[in-house]
């Protein structure tokens, strides 16, 4: 998933936002603004996704971002565990028996919890959705 250059560009436009007010309202760097408007920054980040869904919050999500292929619900090498909470949801838990996020399949809708953030993805209904979750390697340097 990659914030939607063009569809900002065109939102920085319908406002008449300067790289530096879009910075300002996402609660970012200018310098990181302006390398994302210029291209040379692809802005996909956890802070960088926060801030663009703070700065257009009646934006549809999947205008601001154009998301990869997804592939069907699978638990890859049986790392996430997951068990339905509620009629049409289910929780996706770390193997620390942590909350990371929550499915609800029928409103095509996934909830990732970090830190403190809660972060709503919407996807059109009948989309496969893919969840893995692993422990980065260490580099032992």
């Amino acid at each position: 998933m990659i914030p939607n250059r063009e569809y900002i560009n065109k939102l920085l436009i319908e406002r008449n936002w300067s790289d530096s007010e879009l910075a300002r309202q996402m609660g970012i760097s200018r310098t990181e603004a302006n390398r994302f408007m210029n291209g040379k920054r692809k802005g996909g980040g956890q802070k960088f996704i926060n801030g663009l869904i703070r700065a257009f919050p009646t934006e549809e999500f999947n205008a601001l971002f154009i998301f990869d292929a997804a592939s069907p619900i699978s638990n890859k090498l049986d790392i996430v565990v997951s068990e339905t909470i509620a009629e049409g949801s289910t929780a996706i838990k770390n193997l620390n028996n942590s909350l990371v996020a929550k499915l609800d399949i029928e409103n095509g809708i996934i909830e990732v919890i970090n830190r403190g953030y809660i972060t709503h993805f919407r996807v059109p209904k009948g989309t496969e959705v893919q969840v893995t979750h692993y422990t980065p390697k260490t580099l032992n340097t």
